[in-house]
């Protein structure tokens, strides 16, 4: 199995919403590197190195975390037997 973190952007401003409350917010989900998620939180110092147009990126947060959806991707090349 492929998976992959998904975060979400308010109205295309780089304010990304925490999982939890992307209800309350018009989002879209983007893909992000799983090496820089642990344990469904996002490390923000690394997510902002990660890409340059995110280095001045706001965030909302669930008490003080960034927690990330995520969805399973398919593979079709790499995964299939």
């Amino acid at each position: 199995m492929c998976i992959v973190s998904i975060q979400t952007t308010i109205l295309k401003l780089r304010v990304f919403v925490s999982f939890g409350l992307k209800d309350k917010y018009e989002t879209t989900p983007i893909h992000v590197d799983v090496n820089i998620v642990h344990a469904d939180v996002l490390d923000i110092d690394a997510f902002k190195a990660w890409r340059p147009e995110y280095e001045n990126a706001e965030f909302i947060l669930e008490d003080g975390k960034y927690i990330c959806g995520w969805a399973v991707e398919k593979c079709r090349s790499l995964c299939s037997t």
